[in-house]
């Protein structure tokens, strides 16, 4: 199970999935208020939110177990499912998380939420999402993963930002112990989230970090690296 980063879709792991699907039936999934899936109706109250849609979906497969493998605001949410059901979790990626120590402060990583309204000219996407997705997003001159990205951050809306917040308030460092799977903390050299990465991976038992090298954009720009370093991880006998 597949779960993206904010503000993208499913769609960012149309590249990876026959990789994956060699292997495994490898599933996608929109989170609410992205892609195609409906939105919630306000600010949810927090990452369990989303968290519980994951299983929902598990659910309405029928599937008992799978891998988790979550980036940036995937990642969060992957943590969170694998904590509140274990039982449905056989290993766990976690690709680029924000997990904040108890003493950093959100409100650095808040200040870079980006709030936009849609206006009659379009002006807005001057700074929002086109500065975001140069900058971040999509490096390799890559047309059609531009488009991609556009279309998913167009689709998710003003009220992108409400996973964002709730990924800033999540206290990931208390869930750290309580993980009881294999998990491989999977960090991306230019990622702006790789030190935090680096730093939250010791908390974690029966963990391992891995690092690759690509930017936030890694898995539509370099997909065989990533699907590769996933599953080396999902195939080793020793992170049973």
């Amino acid at each position: 199970m597949l779960l993206h980063q904010t503000a993208s879709s499913s769609a960012m792991y149309e590249r990876c999935l026959p990789l994956f699907a060699q292997r495994y039936r490898a599933v996608a999934m929109d989170t609410p208020g992205f892609g195609m899936s409906d939105p919630p109706d306000s600010l949810p109250a927090d990452i369990g939110y989303y968290s519980r849609a994951v299983i929902g979906l598990l659910d309405g497969l029928g599937i008992e177990r799978a891998s988790l493998i979550g980036f940036h605001t995937g990642a969060s949410i992957a943590l969170d499912v694998a904590v509140r059901a274990p039982e449905r979790v056989d290993k766990l990626v976690l690709a680029g998380i924000l997990a904040l120590p108890p003493e950093s402060d959100p409100d650095a990583w808040r200040s870079r939420i980006v709030r936009w309204e849609p206006d009659g000219r379009g002006d807005f996407l001057s700074t929002y999402p086109l500065d975001y997705l140069r900058d971040y997003f999509v490096t390799s001159g890559d047309p059609k993963q531009f488009l991609t990205e556009l279309i998913a951050f167009l689709q998710a809306g003003p009220s992108y930002w409400w996973a964002t917040e709730l990924v800033v308030h999540h206290n990931a460092y208390a869930l750290f112990p309580q993980i009881a799977v294999p998990t491989l903390f999977l960090g991306i050299s230019g990622d702006m989230l790789v030190e935090a990465t680096i730093a939250a991976q010791p908390h974690v038992p029966h963990s391992i970090y891995v690092e690759i090298e690509g930017t936030d954009g890694v898995v539509m720009e370099e997909p065989e690296r990533f699907a590769h370093a996933v599953l080396d991880f999902l195939g080793d006998p020793e992170m049973s």
